[in-house]
């Protein structure tokens, strides 16, 4: 069965992978043709963003000369994202809202929608040949993505080509504790306010980690680890917050580049450079 999805200047139907009951339309936003220079040799990517903080930083490495990336498509599912979706239209991109409980509201006289065909309609949207994207990166989208959405973006290798931050450090494998690289054994923080808890626990490292995503929550090859040491005595949490935040940046840029450049492949579960 298929459905209309209206995400641009142009009609599209976009097939989905199991019987819908109702036709989605979503609202029109223009999209802006790219010159030839500015997407020569770069790989599109969709990102998805809550309120947008980490975008400004992805821009700025996308304007960059020489940057193997562009974004073909930035989503918020929040109702406001003043960093991520609104600064994506101001710069031309194509960009837009795709907030659960709008559109569940939406289709309420339909029987309403359930996460499962949100995931599915999502990854039908930004998967369309419109955007062509090579992957897609999750930076501070907060809800969870089931394999609804992850299979269409499926790769040869049993992994899909989503990639998600986490603000804190994740094992390789799934487990409930991590070594850091200077030898300190932490717990692993997995789910929201990772850097709260990790502040509040006093943990002598933390630090982020971008990884492929699976359907496992908050698990997946790892791309990029970045370890940072909080100043209990001499600093706030605002200050180390902000240092945190610079580092989560850092850390996001380097994993985008190295997907986008093929500088990176995934064997027996294990990101490889190349």
């Amino acid at each position: 069965m298929f459905f209309n999805i209206c995400p641009t200047s142009r009609n599209f139907r976009t097939e989905v992978r199991r019987p819908l009951p109702f036709v989605v339309k979503l609202p029109r936003i223009e999209k802006r043709m790219l010159k030839e220079n500015e997407r020569q040799d770069k790989q599109p990517i969709a990102f998805l963003v809550g309120g947008g903080s980490m975008f400004p930083a992805i821009l700025e490495a996308h304007h960059k000369k020489g940057a193997p990336f562009y974004p073909s498509l930035v989503v918020s599912h929040k109702k406001e994202s003043p960093q991520g979706v609104e600064l994506a239209r101001r710069e031309g991109l194509n960009a837009f809202y795709f907030n659960f409980v709008q559109l569940k509201n939406k289709l309420k006289d339909k029987g309403g929608i359930s996460r499962k065909t949100y995931d599915e309609l999502l990854g039908a949207l930004v998967s369309q040949s419109y955007y062509k994207p090579k992957g897609v990166v999750m930076a501070g989208w907060d809800l969870v993505l089931s394999e609804h959405f992850l299979n269409y973006f499926s790769r040869e290798d049993g992994f899909w080509n989503v990639i998600n931050l986490h603000p804190a450090l994740l094992p390789d494998e799934n487990t409930d504790t991590f070594t850091t690289s200077k030898g300190t054994t932490i717990p692993v923080l997995r789910g929201v306010e990772c850097l709260e808890t990790a502040w509040n626990q006093h943990l002598p490292i933390t630090g982020c980690t971008v990884h492929f995503a699976t359907p496992t929550f908050d698990v997946g090859p790892v791309i990029v680890r970045s370890e940072i040491e909080p100043d209990y005595k001499n600093e706030s949490f605002e200050s180390f917050s902000k240092r945190f935040h610079e580092m989560e940046k850092k850390a996001l840029v380097e994993a985008i580049e190295l997907f986008a450049s093929d500088k990176i492949t995934i064997k027996n579960g294990k990101v490889i450079r190349k």
